[in-house]
């Protein structure tokens, strides 16, 4: 099913709501519980049960934030290497872009052949795309992450061959608040599958997708989403030009025609999301090869979330608990993905398995193995319903 932001905010919303908790029930109502007594006004420590969803679409990449679509799909693109050549490819529906690795200082990663110990040294690739549209070409190259893991954003660009770091919180229980590094996802270190897959010409980078429409949009998207998120803004965006510093023809959104993904909407201004070159050194024929002065369209300065659904979903639960383990009992458990019902109640055991509750636990050493079962789960083929 989709992961929507507003499935984040009900998480931490939750908490803050359960924190506060005071009497809310008539006392003469009260009854024997083993839960929460809400009958209390005194500071009972309060109780959560999450479950989370990991089904497969958890593994496409999280949205722009200006991003808008109409379009309900949870389908995904993979992102493909050479490992001869190290060209990268991904496909955009009717065309397909293509380019190479790049560090997170936005210098390509030139080491052959390509393995799992060279992509770890990448943050994104550097995809360019031409579409043609009646007499003219239209060509955008943009740095579009390569989420291997979630990566924490760099507040300014580091220097050439530093290698992206995986996000993480320092839990400040362990070793007097300077202790254990919690890492959101570390799915990478289960196995070098997860960072690079297959082999020959077609390898699969990561574990991660880009649903069809929004990487159209990232690309050519010249509408952004209105503040009640239901709607789009075309005339607010004013926006940028293409490589050939052609404004978008006919000043509207560019369509594709794969499986009724995108639209045809009114005019906007120029595309959202900066591509790499300054447009302004480029022309019809030539297509600027000029980086921004000020690299606003290199690698983190795009403003393209790096992190997938899931990667997401992962460092605000384990933020949050981090950050309130001593104020919480919290369990949760995962979505079965058997596709097998049980007749068994499990509302009350405590073990392993996705359909078992785990109550997350604080440490005063190390990373608690309630925390680490978050951070390697990784997203299943499927929904799984149960």
């Amino acid at each position: 099913m989709a992961f929507k932001l507003a499935r984040l905010k009900s998480l931490l919303l939750g908490l803050c709501a359960a924190t506060a908790l005071v009497a809310q029930v008539d006392s003469k109502l009260i009854t024997t519980t083993d839960i929460l007594d809400v009958y209390k006004s005194g500071g009972a420590t309060p109780e959560m049960l999450t479950i989370f969803d990991m089904s497969g679409s958890m593994v496409n990449c999280f949205w722009h934030s200006q991003y808008w679509t109409d379009q309900n799909s949870d389908s995904g693109n993979s992102m493909t290497i050479d490992m001869t050549t190290g060209v990268v490819s991904m496909s955009l529906g009717s065309i397909t872009a293509t380019g190479y690795l790049v560090d997170p200082s936005g210098t390509q990663i030139t080491t052959l052949p390509i393995t799992a110990a060279v992509v770890q040294q990448a943050s994104h690739a550097r995809l360019t795309a031409a579409k043609p549209s009646g007499s003219k070409t239209y060509t955008r190259t943009l740095d579009i992450p390569v989420p291997w893991t979630l990566f924490q954003v760099p507040t300014t660009l580091p220097a050439t061959g530093t290698a992206p770091v995986p996000d993480f919180f320092v839990d400040p229980t362990t070793a007097g608040g300077s202790g254990a590094s919690v890492v959101f996802d570390t799915v990478y270190t289960t196995s070098s599958t997860r960072i690079l897959s297959g082999s020959g010409a077609s390898a699969k980078l990561g574990y991660f997708t880009y649903n069809p429409d929004y990487i159209y949009w990232l690309f050519w998207g010249n509408v952004i989403k209105a503040a009640d998120g239901n709607s789009y803004i075309a005339t607010a965006a004013a926006g940028v030009n293409d490589d050939r510093n052609q404004a978008p023809p006919g000043g509207s959104i560019f369509t594709t025609s794969t499986g009724g993904l995108g639209g045809s909407y009114p005019a906007g201004g120029g595309y959202i999301v900066p591509g790499v070159y300054d447009p302004s050194t480029g022309n019809a024929a030539t297509p600027s090869t000029t980086m921004y002065a000020d690299k606003r369209g290199t690698t983190f300065n795009n403003l393209i979330p790096a992190g997938t659904r899931s990667m997401f979903l992962k460092k605000a639960v384990l933020q949050t608990w981090l950050s309130k383990q001593d104020k919480v009992l919290w369990a949760y458990r995962f979505l079965d993905t058997s596709g097998v019902e049980t007749s068994t109640p499990m509302s009350n055991n405590f073990g392993n398995g996705n359909r078992y509750l785990t109550r997350l636990k604080s440490t005063t050493t190390g990373i608690d193995s309630s925390v680490a079962a978050i951070q390697v789960k990784f997203p299943a083929n499927g929904t799984p319903l149960t």
